[in-house]
């Protein structure tokens, strides 16, 4: 990664991963799937699960 071309990067995984790979670069931030599950719920409800298909309609 060139550090002028690029300022954050996000990595969103389905896996549990370990701190090394968390701490890999101090702008990237890498999420787990816990992670993941806690900011779908926190923006788009606890029940975003139930509603997936309305949710991603729009996207097809």
């Amino acid at each position: 990664m060139k550090d002028q071309d690029v300022s954050r990067g996000i990595i969103f995984t389905t896996v549990k991963v370990n701190s090394c790979l968390k701490d890999l670069h101090p702008r990237i931030t890498v999420l787990d799937v816990d992670e993941v599950i806690i900011l779908l719920n926190s923006y788009l409800g606890y029940d975003w699960n139930e509603r997936i298909d309305y949710l991603t309609k729009f996207w097809n």
